[in-house]
Parts: structure tokens; C-alpha cells; sequence
């Protein structure tokens, strides 16, 4: 089986592919926005670049079964603000 986790270097993706990669060696596969995370070394990653509308997951989905979704965007820019994305505070 072949697990990805996408949003590996986040606080919460990390914790999933710490607990997966103990649980399914060599099946885990991170998808990372830059950097190669300090996973363990039977963790695969695939660089995927940045979350938007033109992201290309295919590298990272191939052969994939399983896919736990924990990518966001976690901080908001001005210029992508919308009447719908308003700050509440």
C-alpha cells in the first residue's frame, strides 16, 4: 500500500507521516510545497510546489491508494482576499 500525505510539513501532516511511516515502512510518500521535511529516511517525497488552481499532482497521486488530504492554505495574502474570505477579527 502506498500512503500520501499531503501538507507533510505541517504540524499536523508531519504527525501523520511519523505514525504512518512506523506503521507501513517504505509505503508512506510526502507531498512537499518546497522543502524536503527531516521525515524518516523510508519516507518518500515529491515536490509538488505551491497549492493553488495549477498545482500538477500526478507524481504525487501515482500509484497512490490511500491519500490523507492536510494541505491548506494557512495564511492569507491581501491580494487574494474575496468579500467571502473577510477576517472575522
Amino acid at each position: 500500500m502506498t500512503l500520501l500525505v499531503t501538507g507533510a510539513t505541517g504540524f499536523v501532516g508531519r504527525a501523520i507521516v511519523a505514525r504512518a511511516a512506523a506503521e507501513y515502512p517504505g509505503g508512506v510518500r510526502a507531498a512537499v510545497r518546497n522543502t524536503a521535511p527531516d521525515h524518516e529516511s523510508q519516507v518518500s517525497t515529491v515536490h509538488v510546489g505551491d497549492l493553488d488552481a495549477t498545482t500538477d499532482w500526478s507524481e504525487a497521486l501515482a500509484s497512490a491508494e490511500v491519500v490523507v488530504h492536510t494541505a491548506a492554505r494557512a495564511h492569507r495574502s491581501e491580494e487574494h482576499t474575496s468579500e467571502l474570505q473577510s477576517p472575522c477579527n
